[in-house]
């Protein structure tokens, strides 16, 4: 990914109230996580149009959400020949810690 195609995508998602933090490329895949920073953070189907606005004036396919730990929701974009894993982390992560039953027996 170029300096300058980052540094569009940086300034949308700053605008939509997310830092963006490339983590990796690999094989052609470059993934981004992105967290919200204040509190009316825009949901994040506005960030991902904001971005696809950033990066391209051709359409930019946005296949997801899909679920990962803590939270994240993970969605593919692509805009060719580029493609990327967008993480949109939530503004607040909540643990849910399951203890076993201790009645019950193993």
């Amino acid at each position: 990914m170029s300096a300058e195609l980052l540094e569009r995508m940086r300034k949308a998602a700053l605008l939509k109230g997310y830092l963006l933090f490339k983590v990796t490329e690999l094989g052609g895949l470059e993934e981004l996580m992105l967290a919200p920073w204040v509190d009316g953070a825009s949901r994040p189907e506005q960030l991902l149009s904001a971005l696809a606005e950033a990066i391209s004036t051709q359409p930019v396919d946005i296949r997801g959400p899909s679920e990962a730990p803590y939270g994240r929701q993970v969605y593919l974009m692509t805009c060719l020949p580029h493609q990327y894993a967008v993480n949109v982390l939530p503004r607040y992560v909540s643990f849910h810690i399951t203890t076993p039953d201790p009645a019950s027996s193993y």
